[in-house]
């Protein structure tokens, strides 16, 4: 066996070694929790997530926080966890509150606002008058601060979805805002190992549907679960 052989066998034993590869990301393994919707796993991250900026102050982090916790909170509310949902809501809002004070990213943290805005109303109606007009300011604003933040168009699509169409909500409108979003995050680097990334092309293909166009829908879902199988529970049967 030559020196060369053995030297690249060595290599390759060493990259196979689960105890010696690099250590899986957070947002992989927050991806792998929200695929498998373990919500136990998913709270258990942010926690880590959380107690790990009291000692090293990381902006980029930060946003990953509060977009966990945005995703957390969404969870709950699609399950009619109001009350429990509320927490993560305001603590969603803390860590944007900060990035905004520190002018990071000002269209993904606008955008993010924004739908904290509308989970409000959804946990308590009372807030429509004031919180509906404001969601739809702060978006308004992330468009203008940032035209190609994939934040601000996915979160466009959230608002033009779920709002009343007396209102200006509209499927249509709501896929192509999706559609949009996608092809930025995959231009992006925050598209890599991103479950926000799997959470909005999965409401590009639900709003195609509801939209009356299910060939381009039923595209979107087979590329999606051609790269994660596991995300079948989100396909309507």
């Amino acid at each position: 066996m030559t020196k060369k052989l053995l030297v690249y066998l060595i290599l390759l034993l060493f990259l196979a070694s689960p105890g010696l590869r690099a250590q899986e990301s957070w947002n992989c393994r927050l991806r792998k929790a929200y695929v498998s919707q373990d919500k136990t796993g998913w709270l258990g991250l942010l926690n880590k997530r959380e107690t790990e900026l009291k000692s090293v102050k990381d902006n980029s982090k930060m946003f990953e926080l509060a977009l966990g916790y945005y995703g957390f909170a969404a969870n709950l509310i699609r399950s009619k966890e109001n009350a429990e949902a509320a927490i993560y809501v305001e603590k969603c809002r803390y860590f944007l509150d900060l990035l905004e004070k520190q002018a990071y990213s000002p269209a993904a943290v606008l955008s993010l606002k924004a739908t904290m805005e509308a989970f409000g109303m959804v946990i308590d109606r009372k807030k429509g008058i004031v919180s509906g007009p404001r969601s739809l300011s702060l978006i308004n604003a992330a468009m203008k601060a940032d035209p190609l933040s994939p934040y601000a168009w996915a979160e466009k699509g959230n608002s033009e979805f779920y709002r009343p169409a007396l209102f200006g909500g509209s499927f249509e409108k709501a896929a192509a805002s999706y559609e949009k979003a996608v092809k930025l995050l995959e231009k992006s680097d925050q598209g890599d190992c991103s479950w926000y990334n799997y959470f909005t092309q999965i409401q590009l293909a639900t709003s195609l549907t509801k939209s009356g166009k299910k060939e381009a829908a039923e595209a979107v879902w087979k590329s999606l679960l051609a790269v994660e199988p596991g995300l079948a529970w989100a396909k309507p049967k």
